[in-house]
């Protein structure tokens, strides 16, 4: 980058212009690296311009009269010739920077550009015609296809699915579902390989519930619940951002609250695919996003939308035991407490009770010991 500044390829002044475009959190890392251009002398050589564009250029001193006259008489095609180069030189800079520049301003757009003939996401959510979980041509999904789905190839817990190799087979099951525009924000064509990728979509699915909420019918959203929890888990196990981790919590209450709101109850598959990485994440959580774990971890102790003696006895006891971190372990404890709170033995079962007690006996951290103990007496 030194070389392309000093050159005149690049200019300091739009690098740092480009960079007052990024979020905050991508603009601390990358103010090291322009500090480091700015004190090497980069930043003083892209804001001469007179200076780079004379490069190449010879430098000549005022001649006296007579070796002017010489000079004029003796070299007239060769000084024409260097003028000649030198602007091909310039012409070369300038298409050079301003390629540079279109390239910049490609790569600040953070939100891909729906087809279909929309231009961006806000054009398509203004648009009444437009129902983002509505095909063209309808297409019903009965209970008998939502089994089959379900039985689609998920990693089971605590292996966490790779939106590399799991998107396409998603894509494949939930398109002639949508209608074009939906497919393509939900699946970008570079994918989705960190959590600000999937917040377009998330903006999109929380569109469509109030769409849902509005017209009465939910029921079109729970019959596309098994792939919307799928296509959620693989942007939930992306790489973390924060914004894109706000995005995705957000929706997700939203979307507990209607299925709530409905008296509907996750399957055993829909649960297993969701529930335990929620916990795994709550684990690790921290500031607002640990109490806005806790609050989606109540819709599922609650039994509301799953059963506690299920939740108890299936879902925090497997965390309990295939969990590699001691925060989540006592996450799971603190449910499986719960469960027996309100729902007796059957909400931890002889498994969870075995490990419990395994899981006390092993543990030193105190914070974490008393958290068994409290589950130890409840049950």
């Amino acid at each position: 980058l030194n070389k392309c500044i000093d050159n005149g390829v690049l200019n300091f002044t739009l690098i740092e212009k480009s960079a007052q475009k990024l979020k905050p959190v991508e603009q601390g890392k990358v103010k090291p690296v322009l500090e480091s251009f700015r004190g090497s002398g980069g930043a003083q050589v892209s804001r001469a311009p007179s200076r780079a564009s004379t490069q190449g250029r010879p430098r000549t001193r005022a001649p006296s009269r007579a070796s002017s006259t010489r000079s004029r008489s003796r070299t007239p095609a060769p000084q024409r010739s260097h003028s000649r180069a030198s602007t091909r030189s310039g012409r070369t800079r300038e298409r050079n920077l301003s390629t540079t520049r279109a390239r910049s301003r490609s790569s600040v757009r953070s939100r891909p550009m729906p087809t279909a003939g929309y231009n961006d996401l806000d054009e398509l959510l203004d648009d009444p015609s437009f129902h983002p979980m509505k095909a063209r041509t309808p297409s019903n999904s009965n209970k008998r296809q939502r089994a089959m789905r379900q039985r689609e190839h998920i990693p089971e817990y605590p292996e966490e699915p790779t939106s590399k190799d799991a998107m396409q087979p998603l894509r494949k099951s939930w398109s002639p579902l949508l209608p074009p525009a939906t497919v393509d924000i939900l699946f970008p064509q570079d994918g989705i390989s960190k959590q600000d990728d999937a917040s377009p979509g998330c903006d999109l699915l929380i569109h469509a519930m109030s769409l849902v909420k509005r017209d009465g019918e939910e029921d079109l959203f729970i019959e596309q619940l098994d792939l919307i929890i799928r296509w959620f888990l693989l942007a939930f196990c992306c790489r973390d951002t924060t914004s894109g981790l706000e995005s995705l919590l957000s929706f997700l209450t939203q979307m507990l609250s209607l299925v709530r709101d409905q008296g509907y109850q996750l399957s055993d598959s829909e649960c297993s695919m969701l529930v335990p990485y929620v916990l795994e994440k709550a684990g690790v959580a921290k500031g607002r996003f640990r109490d806005k774990m806790r609050e989606l971890i109540d819709f599922f102790t609650s039994g509301e939308i799953y059963p506690s003696s299920k939740y108890g006895s299936i879902v925090c006891v497997s965390v309990l035991e295939k969990s590699s971190n001691s925060k989540t372990r006592v996450i799971a404890a603190n449910g499986i407490q719960d469960c027996v709170d309100s729902c007796g033995l059957p909400g931890v079962g002889k498994k969870g009770l075995q490990l419990i007690a395994k899981a006390f006996s092993d543990e030193t951290m105190p914070e974490n010991k008393a958290a068994y103990l409290d589950a130890i007496e409840s049950i």
